[in-house]
């Protein structure tokens, strides 16, 4: 069901949430920012999805933030201004960390445009897919705006700092490739290859083993504030919970029975 520029429905284990704005390139505005938070919050809470899938309607898959609509802003009282600018970002500021914190893996699937808070919801995700001609840009300085939701944080951690200051200070485009170098993108695929690529990858995911899924993300997250000691603890805490759990079980006799294994989620 769409609703203010997201879709979101749930089929076969994976919750699916679209941008559903194409006329606009899937451009975020105020009302689309607090969906796409509701829309977030929902797939987090699910207890049937256990894979998430974040794209975008038509040809694109965001082009950013809705610039007409902040156009359209310039008209109201700078207090006000602000405050609507404010409330987009807040929005935009608790749904993108809960890609990276809920306990199920999160899979984006681009094509076509990916421009400045496109960028952020794309890092923002455990893996993603572009099609091979896809356009990248932080864009941010052609309307003489600063990074937000998170791409200054999300391209010092994927460029070295020279890199990263190109990017974000001049706002050139770059291509599906640098993407691919950068560790923006997991993998990219032929454009006519995308949704098949992407069926096949959140297939694989919602039929794993949904706790040590969720364990192995939150171990990839905490690796890199960690010492080694520390997260070899970490590491040997999470297996020992594991080895109680009925998947680990389901995958040791599926492994030893040289079958496909079937996994429950517990």
């Amino acid at each position: 069901m769409t609703v203010d520029g997201i879709d979101y429905c749930e089929k076969d284990g994976v919750a699916v949430i679209r941008l559903d704005r194409p006329r606009e390139l899937n451009a975020v505005d105020l009302v689309t920012a607090r969906r796409l938070r509701e829309a977030i919050i929902a797939a987090e809470r699910s207890r049937a999805a256990r894979c998430v899938l974040l794209t975008g309607a038509g040809r694109h898959f965001s082009a950013g933030g809705d610039v007409r609509f902040f156009h359209g802003a310039l008209d109201l009282p700078l207090d006000q201004r602000r405050d609507t600018f404010d409330d987009i970002l807040l929005a935009l500021n608790d749904a993108i960390p809960r890609l990276g914190r809920m306990d199920k893996p999160v899979v984006a699937s681009a094509r076509g445009a990916i421009a400045g808070l496109g960028v952020s919801l794309l890092a923002a995700c455990d893996i993603a897919l572009a099609t091979s001609d896809a356009v990248f840009s932080m864009a941010y300085c052609a309307i003489g705006g600063v990074p937000d939701s998170g791409a200054s944080h999300a391209i010092a951690c994927l460029a070295n700092p020279k890199r990263a200051a190109e990017l974000l200070l001049l706002g050139d485009r770059f291509d599906a490739e640098e993407a691919l170098r950068l560790g923006l993108v997991a993998r990219t695929v032929a454009p006519e290859a995308l949704d098949e690529a992407t069926a096949t990858l959140c297939a694989r995911l919602a039929s794993g083993p949904a706790t040590a899924l969720a364990s192995a993300k939150r171990l990839l997250r905490e690796a890199a504030a960690n010492s080694l000691e520390t997260q070899l603890a970490r590491e040997r805490d999470a297996f020992v919970d594991i080895v109680g759990t009925q998947d680990f079980a389901e995958g040791l006799r599926a492994f030893v029975g040289r079958r496909p294994p079937v996994f429950v989620g517990r």
